[in-house]
């Protein structure tokens, strides 16, 4: 928000007491109104990739499941390529500031078949450039456009739905798709 707008916002709040009294009640229901519209997005998002990969990638939306926003949430589709299991997340750490895609490492059942090298450079090289760390083969936070799910630019965009869950389906499976051709080639 600019300032101008700032200052348009609160001379408006302040113009006389009806004013004030519904952007106080705003403010006080400010918390669950950015949750119910995180939430809502989400749950659109997985339905929309459930609708796209069928039952070959088993879809589940984790963010906002429990009435509000805890810290390290996800919304994550896995699928199994032989024994091993390979899970793509679209996640937050901290909070929705920070959203990020990842392929999540977890213990396979035996040893590794999958060449995970070969994963994260196809998906540098194709997707965007990523990191790699104790939790994750790789990682690469989610565009600016949409990367801060608390910002109030975004947060219209994500109510909308449309084209933001068009965007993270895009980007999803483009991710989920370069792994697949990976593993099917190898």
């Amino acid at each position: 928000m600019s300032p101008e707008e700032r200052e348009l916002v609160l001379q408006q709040s302040l113009a006389n007491e009806d004013n004030v009294r519904i952007a106080l009640l705003i403010g006080t229901t400010f918390e669950e109104l950015r949750f119910r519209i995180i939430r809502g997005f989400a749950d659109s998002l997985s339905n929309r990739l459930r609708e796209r990969f069928g039952p070959a990638w088993r879809v589940r939306n984790g963010i906002g499941v429990d009435g509000y926003l805890q810290k390290s949430e996800s919304l994550w589709a896995s699928r199994h390529f032989g024994i091993e299991r390979v899970t793509v997340s679209l996640r937050y750490d901290k909070s929705p500031e920070r959203m990020y895609y990842a392929v999540l490492k977890e213990e396979p059942r035996s040893s590794s078949t999958i060449n995970w090298v070969r994963v994260k450079h196809e998906l540098d090289r194709r997707f965007a450039v990523g990191q790699a760390n104790e939790t994750c083969h790789w990682m690469s936070y989610v565009d600016h456009a949409y990367r801060n799910w608390y910002d109030v630019e975004i947060l219209p965009k994500l109510w909308k739905k449309a084209e933001a869950v068009i965007y993270f389906s895009n980007r999803l499976s483009a991710i989920m798709g370069i792994i697949a051709s990976v593993l099917q080639a190898s």
